[in-house]
């Protein structure tokens, strides 16, 4: 089975991949953007694709909700949650001035305190990915700085400036596993939906998740998006708890698309435990 991620290696993403399976050589595939994963796996030329969704810090990383709204051939079969920990790197003996720092837009957000107070003046350069940050460089001759997890000082031949620059401690980035289906119930699952209500009006999405709180079901996340069709139209992301095909979720989600315009379900798969998780937990109805 061949799996892509956001690369090239060195990244987070890889990181996540890694943990889905290991280290054999020829099953991981890297692709320069999250629009590029799920294109190949539209194409047929991976099985699956691990992607960011979420971080403590920032949020959702909001392009792949997008395309994972869209793709009509695309189901999530996982979950894997990784610590975030940025370092600092730049090139070997360059001491100079720093007129640049370059990495992904999600790493620069994410230690945005830290690169105000030491680098007030300096730009920020957003890339595709960390680890593109990292080998692009030595093209900048020693007036720029990369931001990315230790390894990419490894791989790539730098040196490290300082470390766990992150805003906060509890860094944690979410990943998905996508592929052409979900995975099977374990006792202890997740489901993910994305649906349109009905109307737009009073209560209509508090009628919308009664249908999960009045059986027990509870919500770990709720966001809306745009539907890029009309200024204040949205589509609302969920994720809750409970397999597609077992009681109660099944019959809620019955009734959950009886209220609503369009209603689809990403996919059901095994529930990640991390730190704060059993804090989100949370009842439809509060």
């Amino acid at each position: 089975m061949k799996v892509g991620y956001l690369g090239p290696p060195g990244t987070f993403s890889h990181e996540a991949a890694l943990r889905v399976v290991g280290d054999e050589p020829g099953r991981l595939c890297p692709y320069p953007t999250i629009p590029a994963v799920f294109a190949a796996l539209e194409g047929g030329q991976i099985q699956a694709g691990v992607v960011p969704v979420e971080n403590s810090l920032e949020g959702s990383v909001v392009q792949t909700m997008d395309y994972l709204a869209r793709s009509r051939a695309v189901q999530v079969q996982g979950e894997v949650v990784i610590p975030i920990e940025h370092y600092l790197l730049g090139l070997p003996g360059k001491g100079g001035p720093v007129e640049l720092i370059i990495s992904h837009s999600q790493a620069l957000a994410q230690c945005q305190e830290y690169l105000g107070r030491r680098y007030p003046h300096c730009r920020l350069l957003p890339v595709e990915s960390t680890a593109k940050a990292a080998c692009t460089l030595p093209g900048f001759q020693g007036r720029a700085v990369a931001v990315g997890p230790r390894v990419l000082a490894d791989l790539y031949g730098l040196e490290i400036l300082d470390g766990q620059i992150q805003d906060g401690r509890d860094n944690y980035t979410r990943f998905l596993v996508i592929g052409s289906h979900d995975a099977p119930p374990t006792g202890d699952d997740l489901t993910s939906i994305v649906f349109t209500p009905l109307t737009d009006g009073p209560g209509v999405l508090c009628h919308i998740l009664g249908e999960l709180a009045g059986r027990g079901i509870n919500l770990t996340k709720i966001e809306s998006r745009p539907t890029r069709r009309y200024l204040g139209e949205y589509v609302f992301f969920v994720d809750l708890q409970g397999h597609r095909l077992c009681s109660p979720t099944r019959e809620a989600l019955a009734k959950v698309g009886e209220k609503c315009e369009s209603l689809k379900i990403l996919g059901s798969y095994p529930r990640n435990r991390f730190p704060g998780r059993e804090r989100e937990g949370r009842s439809a109805g509060e």
